[in-house]
């Protein structure tokens, strides 16, 4: 049973005020994503040759498509506890740091394969230079969170 003195209504007008800067947070910061990956795709297009950034996109696809599980959810998971101690967080740390590994050597390893497929030997040497983004992707997941 709750303490009749702890109060779990909040104030008039609150609940709207934190929702509407949350979405003004949230729409920032997708504005911000946004406009990152579109100046990074216009740079990317102006320094690489036609060849070099169509090979870059093909294999960015499948570097994209695994970037999705380096998480495994571990930001959510931080983000949703009330308190973390220090146990928990070594715990997620290591946790995300060991994902990124096992997708960089997922997608190091793939690296053939994506040469085959692609009929072209760069494919695979980017597959591998991306790959290390997973790594450092897993090593920040749980500071991303915090």
């Amino acid at each position: 049973m709750r303490p009749s003195s702890v109060s779990f209504d909040p104030e008039p007008g609150a609940l709207s005020r934190r929702f509407a800067s949350g979405a003004l947070v949230t729409s920032l910061s997708q504005l911000v994503r946004v406009l990152n990956l579109f100046l990074s795709v216009v740079i990317l297009s102006r320094i690489l040759s036609p060849s070099d950034y169509g090979i870059f996109s093909m294999v960015n696809t499948v570097f994209l498509f695994t970037y999705i599980f380096v998480d495994l959810g571990i930001t959510h998971a931080v983000v949703q506890k009330p308190e973390l101690t220090p146990n928990q967080a070594s715990l997620f740390f290591f946790a995300g740091a060991g994902s990124g590994l096992f997708f960089f050597f997922v997608t190091a390893a793939s690296a053939p394969l994506l040469t085959a497929f692609y009929g072209d030997p760069r494919a695979g040497s980017v597959a591998i230079g991306l790959s290390v983004g997973l790594f450092i992707t897993g090593l920040g997941a749980l500071h991303s969170a915090l």
